[in-house]
């Protein structure tokens, strides 16, 4: 359940966890589907690793999920993301992609990016863009969190941003079955 304290979260530090969304067992299912769909898109001859975006190959990159399985149509239309997402767009939205990252032993870091930077140029002076992540595994930094730096969706361009930026970078933590929704 989206919450007032997810609501202040997101707005003060730039990104919120809602626990318990998925149960266990509804977990565990999406999880083995992300497995077979990383190996189908390995089939199909879509490269799972892409060398310019990721590390190494202990890094998984699952593009197109809404081809790969049935049940990744149903999560982009869970009734909490979408609520949550169009409260905070407005209702007028549009989803760009639906990819997954499996972050396996070995994995290292991709480098320090925005995502909306990457389509948007600064300055950022309003939300434009919401990430939801599924997390199918609980998630902290000994296994590839996601690392943000709090406050960050206030930046407005990239002068602003410390010197030291890295050394502000906090990995999420959150048990399997939440749902991130970050600015």
């Amino acid at each position: 359940m989206y919450t007032q304290t997810h609501a202040q979260h997101l707005e003060q530090q730039g990104y919120c966890i809602i626990e318990d969304v998925l149960d266990p067992a509804a977990t565990q299912s999406v999880r083995k589907s992300l497995v077979r769909a990383a190996e189908e898109s390995e089939r199909r001859g879509v490269p799972t690793y892409i060398p310019n975006l990721d590390p190494n190959p202990s890094n998984v990159r699952v593009f197109n999920l809404l081809d790969l399985d049935p049940v990744f149509v149903e999560l982009i239309a869970h009734p909490l993301a979408i609520d949550v997402v169009g409260n905070l767009l407005e209702h007028d939205f549009i989803i760009s992609n639906f990819t997954a990252n499996i972050a396996k032993s070995g994995s290292d870091s991709m480098v320090l990016h925005s995502d909306l930077a990457a389509v948007l140029p600064e300055p950022w002076h309003a939300l434009w863009s919401v990430n939801a992540i599924w997390c199918l595994d609980d998630m902290y930094a000994e296994n590839g969190a996601t690392l943000v730096i709090p406050g960050s969706h206030c930046v407005q361009s990239y002068h602003q941003l410390p010197e030291d930026v890295e050394t502000h970078l906090v990995p999420l933590k959150a048990p399997a079955g939440s749902l991130i929704v970050m600015d």
